[in-house]
């Protein structure tokens, strides 16, 4: 995976927000957080959807992350 552009903190939860809004009323329920290393220094962006489906099984899930690395003041994508 390329490295994405470096992100301020700020962009870093705007970019969680605007993800998540891309899946919102496309899909059902979508579901969406970060998760923090203790050091603070690694997060993972995670995007949890739930699609209905057609027969068995009745619902489909989907799942999308993002790992970044704080690195020279900003928010660096590595995976």
């Amino acid at each position: 995976m390329r490295p994405g552009r470096r992100l301020t903190t700020q962009q870093y939860d705007q970019r969680l927000d605007e993800i998540a809004d891309a899946f919102a009323g496309l899909y059902g329920q979508v579901e969406y957080g970060r998760v923090e290393s203790d050091t603070r220094r690694l997060r993972k962006l995670w995007i949890r959807v739930e699609h209905p489906g057609y027969g068995p099984p009745a619902l489909a899930t989907g799942v999308f992350i993002e790992k970044h690395v704080w690195s020279r003041g900003r928010w660096e994508r590595f995976a």
